[in-house]
């Protein structure tokens, strides 16, 4: 088999018929294995990457007073390792209070949508849902997909 540098090639291929099969079939299956290397590590890349659910929320209490933020940052705290789909939990307090503002943020991770919907019908959630509803004024909710 002849070995033809990429110039070599692209000269060659005008002379005749024969030399571009020698040549250009191997190369072509070169370039082809290259590529399928390339592509099988992207796919393999791409099952790799985690995505994962964040839900935060943001919670305001009716009474604003220390001793009851406190309070409700330990009950939902309480979830942590009594929830096995829930990868991550998080209570965060507002260091700005204030009337317009929210008392509490709480962020919860999870590996799926399903298993958010699985967490908001788990008994430890609905317990601690149970309590945060009788001290809670107002809430909002965000839940995105990060990978």
């Amino acid at each position: 088999m002849i070995k033809l540098s990429n110039y070599q090639f692209i000269k060659h291929l005008e002379v005749g018929e024969f030399l571009f099969w020698e040549a250009v079939i191997p190369l072509f299956a070169k370039l082809r294995m290259k590529r399928w290397h390339h592509l099988a590590a992207q796919r393999k890349l791409l099952l790799e990457v985690k995505i994962m659910i964040v839900n935060n929320v943001l919670l305001k209490l009716k009474n604003q007073d220390k001793n009851n933020i406190n309070k409700a940052q330990g009950v939902l705290l309480s979830m942590k390792g009594k929830i096995n789909i829930l990868q991550d939990i998080q209570v965060e307090e507002n260091v700005r209070p204030g009337k317009s503002t929210y008392d509490l943020l709480l962020i919860t991770k999870y590996a799926s949508l399903e298993d958010l919907d699985a967490y908001l019908t788990h008994p430890a959630h609905l317990e601690v849902a149970k309590y945060i509803g009788g001290v809670l004024d107002t809430q909002a909710s965000f839940c995105y997909e990060i990978k």
